[in-house]
């Protein structure tokens, strides 16, 4: 079971009583989530999506299970999601960003937490006409790299209108962590 947890990037992750309110104030509508220390896939993620233009939450389910797939798809990784033909559409016209206070990682079957002074803005896309969502992987940087050789692809809230809002070529520009999130690592129970 360890090794599977291993292997699974980004499988859990967590919401804290302060993430509505920073997310409402970065966004300027009333983003509301449940508190809540284990996010797990299949649950209803609160999501923000841009639909013409005006940004708002929506609930979409966390994983697909296509007719090929033997096991629920939960990330897409950044490097492929635009030209892989299960990602590409989601990519180009569905994506959004996941809010969370930090996620967990398993390293030597221990669980750790990742978390940044400020809510962290995960890349998602929607699939299957809007109804669910994988969160988009990236090569790990900083302090993850010692846990862990993905991360989830983290979206600075300064560029959140351009991931959610620009075309694919220009969105493409932000499909790596460039930044340094200032991520605290602890262990967790």
């Amino acid at each position: 079971m360890a090794k599977q947890q291993e292997l699974i990037m980004c499988g859990r992750f967590f919401t804290d009583i302060g993430l509505s309110e920073w997310v409402s104030h970065s966004v300027g509508f009333d983003y509301q989530v449940e508190v809540s220390p284990d996010v797990r896939p299949t649950h209803s993620l609160a999501c923000i999506i841009s639909d013409a233009g005006i940004l708002q939450q929506r609930s979409l389910q966390w994983g697909i299970k296509p007719a090929w797939a033997n096991k629920l798809i939960i990330n897409a990784q950044a490097e492929t999601v635009a030209t892989k033909p299960t990602f590409r559409g989601g990519f180009r016209f569905a994506r959004c960003l996941i809010p969370c206070s930090g996620w967990y990682e398993w390293h030597e079957k221990q669980k750790y937490s990742f978390n940044s002074p400020e809510p962290v803005l995960m890349a998602g896309i929607g699939l299957e006409g809007g109804r669910s969502v994988v969160i988009l992987t990236t090569e790990a940087t900083g302090s993850c790299r010692d846990y862990h050789h993905r991360m989830p692809l983290i979206i600075p809230k300064h560029s959140m209108i351009s991931w959610l809002q620009a075309d694919p070529e220009t969105a493409a520009h932000l499909l790596s962590n460039y930044e340094d999130h200032h991520l605290q690592v602890a262990l967790s129970g």
